[in-house]
């Protein structure tokens, strides 16, 4: 991996398919320069045991500036112990069980023959 002090131009110079450039400027920020486009990824330890990459957006559709930006706000998670790839906590609630408890709490017309017991 090259260590680069990128800019808007050099991004746009930078020939395909040749690898993985990093910032000079903001730590783990990357341009990775696939086969048919160039995109920017971040990537940090999340607290010294595994390594995490979390692509951010395509070059052509945010500039540097944004990319920038984007990445120190996902370093300050990733160097905070936040793994940005994982989602959030389980809830423990099941679709069926949160359908029965909406079913129980809604009026419905004497005509509908939808009981809340039906719904189990």
């Amino acid at each position: 991996m090259v260590i680069r002090n990128l800019t808007e131009a050099r991004i746009r110079d930078l020939p395909l398919a040749s690898g993985i450039f990093r910032d000079e400027q903001v730590k783990g920020l990357m341009v990775i320069c696939h086969k048919t486009a160039r995109s920017y990824a971040v990537q940090g330890d999340v607290r010294h045991v595994r390594t995490v990459r979390v692509k951010i957006d395509r070059c052509d559709r945010i500039g540097l500036r944004e990319a920038r930006n984007r990445a120190k706000t996902l370093m300050s998670q990733i160097q905070s112990g936040v793994d940005p790839m994982e989602g959030p906590a389980e809830t423990g609630i099941t679709l069926a069980r949160a359908l029965k408890t909406y079913l129980r709490g809604i009026r419905r017309a004497a005509a509908t023959h939808l009981s809340p017991s039906s719904a189990d």
